[in-house]
């Protein structure tokens, strides 16, 4: 398929693989016929560019989860470590002129939702400080600082995928 072809040579030639801890990672791939292939890992971002290349995947996805056993088919056996803190922010799901205006996500729409974040970490900020006032403890607040490598354990059980 011609559109297969494109997509290698633009793993081969324009890709950037930036995947911080590649090893510890999870890949799962979907393919142009369809089908998703799940449970690969690569020891190196080399090795993965090499994989794509020749594959030609149609999608790519990596887990925000880091593994001691990335390939590991069997969630128990991975030997979670820890997952990246990962907000997803809906544009079109914000309230404001600039994202229901249309369909596809605008600049403005993008400087909203930051601008909500940032409300939303001085709330934070005002409601840590009026429950250190409430108990008497004195000092300025502090938002607890992110641990690197900590998050929810997924509780679902994946569908196999198949392989290459």
């Amino acid at each position: 398929m011609i559109v297969e072809v494109f997509f290698r040579n633009f793993y081969r030639n324009y890709a950037k693989f930036d995947v911080d801890a590649v090893e510890r990672r999870e890949f799962a791939f979907q393919r142009f016929g369809g089908g998703m292939v799940r449970h690969n890992a690569f020891k190196t971002l080399e090795e993965l560019r090499r994989f794509v290349t020749e594959k030609a995947p149609r999608h790519i996805y990596h887990s925000a989860a880091y593994y001691e056993r990335p390939g590991e088919e069997d969630m128990e056996r991975k030997g979670w470590l820890g997952a990246d803190l990962i907000f997803d922010i809906d544009g079109d799901h914000l309230d404001t002129e600039a994202c229901r205006e249309g369909k596809l996500v605008s600049l403005r729409c993008l400087e909203d939702a930051k601008e909500e974040c940032q409300q939303a970490h001085r709330r934070v900020g005002e409601g840590a400080r009026a429950e250190a006032e409430a108990r008497g403890v004195l000092g300025e607040p502090r938002l607890p600082r992110p641990r690197k490598r900590r998050g929810v354990r997924w509780p679902l059980k994946p569908r196999s995928g198949g392989s290459w």
